[in-house]
């Protein structure tokens, strides 16, 4: 057997050690996995949300458009029947 220095030795202490580090590593890994799905989470539920908006404004206009219309198409409709009972 060949003599090995003891600072190359891997002792059970440093073993546990590179263990620890590996385990460490991985739990930040995870971590900022975690971080970017919520993140990414985040970003989606405020696409969401945003397009509710929208779409719920654009649903607005269209019926206050539809009801100007049928205003504008009530009053003009009035004011021909208006025009002709005058003699």
């Amino acid at each position: 057997m060949a003599l090995i220095p003891r600072h190359v030795q891997a002792s059970p202490a440093r073993e546990k050690r590179i263990g620890n580090d590996k385990l460490r590593d991985e739990g930040k890994t995870d971590q900022v996995v975690g971080t970017a799905k919520q993140a990414v989470h985040k970003v989606a539920d405020t696409a969401k949300k945003t397009v509710k908006k929208v779409t719920r404004y654009a649903r607005m206009k269209k019926i206050l458009r539809r009801a100007v219309r049928e205003v504008c198409r009530g009053v003009t409709r009035a004011l021909a029947a208006k025009e002709q009972r005058v003699p």
